[in-house]
Order: C-alpha cells, then sequence, then structure tokens
C-alpha cells in the first residue's frame, strides 16, 4: 500500500496561510476604495494562478468537476466588490485540500471513479 500524499500536512499549513494573507490583502485594498478596487481583481488574478499552479506542482488537477467549481465560485465572488472581504481563498483553499486529502486516504481516483487496489 502506497501511503503517499499529495499534499503534506506541513504544505497544506502553507497553502491555508497564503490563501489568509491574499483575503487579508483583499480587505486592506477593499478599505482603501479607488485604485484598491482595480488592485483586488489583480490580486484575485494572482491568487488563482499561484493556487492553480501551486496544486499541479502536488499533482492535483483543479480541471475536475469538484475542485473547478470550487475554485471558480471563489474567483467569481472575489471579484465582485464587497464580496471580497468573504474569506473566499482560505475556504477554496481548504476545501481542495480537504477533497484531496480524503481521496488519498481512501484511494478513491475520482478521475477514473474506481477505487485503488490495496494490497
Amino acid at each position: 500500500m502506497d501511503n503517499k500524499q499529495r499534499i503534506p500536512t506541513h504544505t497544506a499549513f502553507l497553502m491555508i496561510g497564503t490563501a489568509l494573507f491574499f483575503d487579508c490583502f483583499q480587505v486592506l485594498l477593499l478599505v482603501a476604495g479607488g485604485l484598491g478596487l482595480v488592485l483586488n481583481r489583480l490580486v484575485s488574478l494572482y491568487a488563482i494562478l499561484t493556487f492553480g499552479f501551486w496544486f499541479k506542482l502536488r499533482g492535483v488537477g483543479l480541471l475536475q468537476q469538484k475542485k473547478f467549481a470550487t475554485g471558480f465560485i471563489t474567483l467569481l465572488s472575489e471579484m465582485i466588490p464587497g464580496l471580497c472581504v468573504l474569506p473566499g481563498w482560505t475556504i477554496s483553499t481548504l476545501l481542495i485540500i480537504l477533497m484531496v486529502k480524503s481521496e488519498d486516504t481512501l484511494g478513491i481516483d475520482v478521475m477514473h471513479k474506481k477505487k485503488k487496489k490495496f494490497v
């Protein structure tokens, strides 16, 4: 049985910390107003690129149905002024990490919808 986790615990904490940073930074930009509203969208684009690349490096595809929906809804909510004060990146990152950890623990291959054999 291969006990390899795609996202180790220390990486999960770093990802969640980075997501918290993006969320806090967006709240500060919203409070700044004016130019902050434009910069807020740029931060959202940077965040989705950062997490997309980071998850891809860890072997997690974000184009699977549940993970894609989670990321897409977060990106849309972060683009709407006022909604970006919600911790969208943190919640989205946490949900994706929980999905990946449950897939790895249960041995389910979501892409092929079958369980891996534990011999």
